[in-house]
């Protein structure tokens, strides 16, 4: 199967419907509350999860050769620490003290909300390893754009 990566700055460019099934094949069939896309949507239109706010939405969504969503991550593209569950705060004041940034940084969390929850959905492995190339690919593309420091990915299950 060919695949075509998008990147989302709002969850709203994603069907809901389709964001939704996939949590549901990722979580034994559970909608999953902080993962759902009205909860991820809610962050953005309340302000809550926005670029100004240090939580800029880039969502990676990638669909298959008929155009349906196959596998999707939920990424922010972060100016700082603030209302994540990395505890980096070490690493970034290192990196100060020695004259260097340690932001922007891409991240895949849910925002303000420390959920343990899988993060790399998808409908088949398949797609979730060409999530893992499309992430691949999008990391180079920030760090081209924007001079991404770093990447923080978490999940709890394997593509």
């Amino acid at each position: 199967m060919n695949y075509r990566m998008q990147i989302c700055q709002s969850i709203g460019e994603i069907a809901q419907a389709e964001w939704n099934s996939l949590v549901r094949k990722c979580n034994a069939g559970v909608l999953h509350p902080a993962l759902r896309h009205e909860y991820l949507l809610a962050l953005e239109a309340s302000g809550s999860a926005t670029a100004e706010t240090g939580w800029g939405p880039l969502h990676l969504a990638i669909h298959g050769d008929a155009g349906g969503l196959q596998a999707a991550l939920p990424l922010y593209l972060k100016s700082h620490s603030y209302g994540e569950y990395v505890f980096d705060w070490a690493w970034a004041q290192a990196y100060e003290r020695n004259g260097q940034r340690y932001y922007p940084k891409l991240l895949s969390a849910i925002p303000f909300t420390p959920v343990l929850a899988p993060k790399v959905l998808h409908a088949s492995p398949e797609a979730g390893r060409a999530i893992a190339q499309g992430l691949a690919q999008l990391t180079w593309q920030a760090a081209e754009n924007t001079e991404l420091l770093g990447v923080q990915i978490s999940t709890l299950h394997a593509l």
